[in-house]
């Protein structure tokens, strides 16, 4: 990826947009193509990308087709007051239009994280797997000759449906859990439907992606309605992923896209604790780690989520200060909990065994 200098000033713009229009878009107010929250997505892309306007463009055009599609099968009236019968149909109105530009569920590719303009550019060969039963996506596929797509995941897709949904009046929010992303289609009554980009379907919601993911330890900070400021915040995160953990790490880059996160969506546990292990393992920012903010992030981590390694970055904050009797007590306490999604628990150990000898080791990956 050719990585390009970002103008902050780009940014500060940005969140005064999300103050002043995107927090009061409500269902069935439309919006142009630029005041989605799509295109300010796309408008980051250019840290990675450079001149994206051609992806921009592509994204305006399909987005415009799946609009008029939506109001060419029902009324504005039919779309204010849908029922679920109606809202699915849309919702698949929406599915078969991304599929007709080639989009397909895909994890796992070799590339960290992937971005809007990333999927629009780059295409890929086939892989039947990413068909998930979809009887129009099969449909497409078996009669296409030209066998290249356009690989997605589900916070794409999510970031998509959005946008359109923003266009045409739709009630849609992105809500996260655990390595999932997907939809809901919210009613008057306050009810709603699940909407799972990744296969184009409809789902009880005990029923979806890995729900099974979640537990009492981080229950309370999923399953909400994402605002344009959290969905915002969490591309600022991805972007500081990318600068934190790609080949050459930028530390700089990365810690002041996680501030930009921090300052929109102060309420991600993994944005905060990334921020404190980029600062506990970087000698280089040596300046900034003993700051008191730093405590009080991890704290805040710790108490949306009961994780093993928000514990263990706690515990090296502490070694790093001298305190190495508090870390140790910090780790014992984390060392009991089962919760250790990150799969963290053999370098805890490592650090509980340095603190004994009270060495910080920061090499420990």
């Amino acid at each position: 990826m050719k990585v390009l200098k970002f103008p902050f000033i780009f940014f500060l713009f940005m969140f005064a947009s999300v103050k002043s229009t995107g927090a009061n878009n409500m269902a069935g107010n439309e919006v142009s193509f630029e005041s989605t929250t799509t295109y300010k997505l796309l408008k980051m892309d250019t840290v990675f990308y450079g001149n994206n306007s051609i992806e921009i463009d592509s994204y305006k055009k399909m987005f415009n087709k799946a609009i008029e599609r939506i109001k060419g099968k029902f009324s504005y009236h039919e779309i204010k007051n849908a029922d679920s019968l109606v809202a699915v149909s849309i919702l698949k109105i929406i599915d078969s239009t991304l599929t007709e530009e080639n989009f397909l569920f895909k994890t796992g590719q070799k590339r960290n994280f992937d971005f809007l303009t990333g999927a629009m550019r780059e295409q890929f060969s086939f892989e039947s797997a990413g068909l998930r039963q979809n009887e129009y996506r099969e449909k497409y596929w078996l009669n296409r000759k030209e066998k290249l797509c356009r690989f997605i995941d589900c916070d794409l897709y999510c970031e998509i449906y959005i946008g359109i949904g923003q266009m045409a009046g739709l009630p849609l929010k992105m809500v996260e859990i655990p390595s999932h992303n997907y939809i809901r289609w919210l009613f008057a009554d306050g009810g709603y439907i699940v909407w799972n980009g990744n296969d184009g379907k409809v789902y009880a919601e005990n029923k979806m992606e890995c729900y099974y993911k979640l537990t009492d330890s981080n229950r309370s900070h999923y399953l909400f309605n994402f605002q344009e400021n959290n969905i915002l915040g969490y591309y600022l995160f991805l972007i500081g992923m990318n600068f934190h953990f790609r080949n050459p790490v930028d530390l700089n880059r990365a810690k002041e896209f996680y501030e930009l996160s921090i300052e929109l969506d102060g309420d991600r546990p993994s944005t905060l604790n990334n921020y404190v292990w980029l600062h506990i393992m970087s000698p280089e920012l040596d300046d900034s780690f003993k700051d008191k903010k730093m405590m009080v992030y991890i704290d805040k981590a710790i108490s949306l989520e009961k994780n093993l390694n928000f514990y263990d970055a706690k515990a090296c904050l502490y070694a790093l200060q001298g305190n190495f009797a508090e870390a140790l007590k910090v780790q014992s306490d984390g060392l009991k909990l089962l919760h250790d999604p990150f799969f963290k628990r053999k370098k805890a150990e490592n650090h509980f065994k340095c603190f004994l000898k009270n060495e910080v080791c920061r090499e420990i990956p």
